[in-house]
């Protein structure tokens, strides 16, 4: 799964995106998913809260997100 933004002025086409990238990488590696979010979680400095993309990541598949990651 790939969380993802684009620029303001881009059309974005999740599939597009996702055939993609799955040509580019690995067999391992492969996107299921694509999300298009307006912005990425960021903490007071500037971060990206991965934590959150993670949570909701595995309650869209229905699991638990893996303690310690």
């Amino acid at each position: 799964m790939a969380f993802v933004t684009a620029a303001p002025d881009a059309s974005l086409d999740r599939e597009e995106l996702r055939a993609w990238v799955n040509r580019q990488v690995g067999k391992t590696q492969r996107l299921a998913a694509v999300v298009v979010r307006d912005a990425l979680p960021r903490s007071t400095i500037g971060k990206v809260l991965k934590r959150e993309l993670r949570d909701e990541a595995a309650a869209a598949i229905g699991e638990e997100a893996p303690a310690g990651v």
